[in-house]
């Protein structure tokens, strides 16, 4: 049996510190932070989800002095689909 082409997208609100992918994954990129005492490279790796209420997979995004726990699916159909549309979860 075939394995699935995984295809990458950025994090709508997160380009270029977040990715996510078709198959569910998403990962950090890495990216150099302006610090007080130069600059600091974070390297970019591949994020482990966490359970949320109902079971659903979460993680939490952090890039430019913002924190946030986002759920993978949402994620996923923001980057492929598109965004959510009102009055629709």
């Amino acid at each position: 049996m075939r394995q699935p082409t995984e295809e990458w997208r950025a994090v709508p609100g997160w380009e270029g510190a977040y990715e996510v992918s078709s198959l569910g994954r998403v990962r950090s990129l890495t990216r150099t932070i302006a610090t007080e005492r130069g600059s600091r490279t974070y390297k970019g790796r591949m994020l482990s989800p966490g359970l949320v209420g109902w079971g659903y997979r979460s993680v939490r995004l952090r890039a430019d002095g913002r924190v946030d726990q986002k759920r993978v699916h949402q994620l996923v159909a923001a980057a492929f689909v598109g965004p959510c549309p009102e009055g629709f979860q």
